[in-house]
């Protein structure tokens, strides 16, 4: 196969996950799959969009094929320690982790990822410190700041939790939950208005999302806008009737 094609095939799966098209970009990588199939960074890659679509047996066997062919890869280990703490086994993403730093990973991806489980397991502390450690290694990248904000609210450091809860709105993944985590920070700052535009926004990006509903009904009524509050007690029970 002509190297331009791969590289061809490799730009636009990058772009469209960037762009948050988790599902074509499964499909490009998938496509890189059929022309190099003994390359295990394409079922690396391939497995993350699975995770992204919350396709959690897709991406195991994916990753399974990766370690196959590559078993010292600490990339995949990495991965295989964030499915592993999206399905709830967080002794099984810390073993995954260890083994990845055992083979040499002490970047960005790996302070997030150990930030995260940390905060899994309330290790707030930890959790606030590996997020430091991503941010000082890729300030622009939000999901250092999504757990900052994460670490910083369960601290009550409520103001900073806001601040970094909004750097982190720009990434697709995170958009909703970092307007929710907006909402949550100003609402214990009796902001209580801010708090409802935090959840509105949160309710445009996920309609069906319940907590954003829970959020925004609570700030109106806080705020004392009664109409408002109404509306949106209807919208919330519309949502629960559907789910």
């Amino acid at each position: 196969e002509d190297p331009a094609s791969v590289e061809g095939h490799l730009g636009v799966a990058a772009s469209l996950a960037r762009l948050g098209d988790y599902r074509s970009a499964a499909a490009a990588y998938d496509r890189l799959l059929g022309i190099e199939p003994s390359n295990d960074e394409w079922y690396r890659l391939a497995a993350s969009m699975r995770l992204a679509l919350g396709e959690h047996a897709s991406a195991r066997a994916l990753l399974s094929e990766a370690l196959r062919l590559a078993p010292s890869s600490p990339g995949t280990h990495l991965l295989l320690a964030s499915l592993l703490r999206a399905r709830g086994d967080l002794a099984g993403a810390q073993r995954e982790l260890n083994t990845a730093r055992g083979l040499g990973e002490d970047g960005l991806e790996y302070h997030l990822e150990m930030a995260a489980c940390s905060l899994a397991i309330r290790d707030v502390s930890s959790s606030f410190e590996h997020a430091r450690i991503a941010a000082a290694l890729d300030g622009s990248d939000p999901r250092a700041q999504y757990i900052q904000g994460c670490a910083l609210f369960r601290l009550k450091r409520y103001r900073a939790a806001h601040g970094a809860f909004a750097r982190a709105v720009a990434h697709p993944r995170l958009r909703r939950q970092a307007l929710h985590g907006m909402g949550s920070a100003l609402w214990r700052m009796r902001s209580y208005n801010g708090a409802a535009v935090a959840f509105r926004a949160a309710v445009a990006e996920s309609p069906d999302w319940l907590p954003a509903h829970t959020g925004l009904c609570t700030s109106l009524l806080r705020a004392r806008k009664w109409r408002e509050c109404l509306q949106a007690v209807r919208a919330a029970l519309n949502t629960v009737t559907k789910g």
